[in-house]
């Protein structure tokens, strides 16, 4: 009989790896996936959007390719500068009560 002259194996339940772990049980809120996911969608609108309208700015209303890509890169850049400017705003004149009163108007 050959005796190998390694180390010993166990052969307990311990070293067997599962094939379907449980998954453990997470507490809090569903509200970080739930914005995450609304971001995404506005992400994915606002990109179509911007290209639709470089379609439309051409065909429907006839301009051409630069004066599209022109009005589409100020309206990407007004969407992007005018919440900045809105913080500005709140932060320094109206405050947190008011600034929610007048974007509710």
């Amino acid at each position: 009989m050959l005796q190998s002259h390694g180390p010993k194996v166990q052969d307990d339940d311990s070293l067997k790896v599962p094939l379907l772990l449980v998954p453990k049980k997470r507490g809090g809120s569903k509200a970080p996936a739930v914005i995450l996911l609304f971001e995404c969608l506005e992400s994915t609108a606002f990109n179509g959007i911007s290209t639709n309208l470089v379609v439309y700015l051409e065909t429907v209303l006839h301009s051409t390719n630069l004066a599209s890509a022109s009005n589409v890169a100020t309206w990407f850049g007004t969407s992007y500068l005018t919440p900045v400017f809105g913080a500005i705003i709140a932060d320094s004149f109206w405050g947190n009560y008011n600034t929610i009163l007048v974007s509710l108007a």
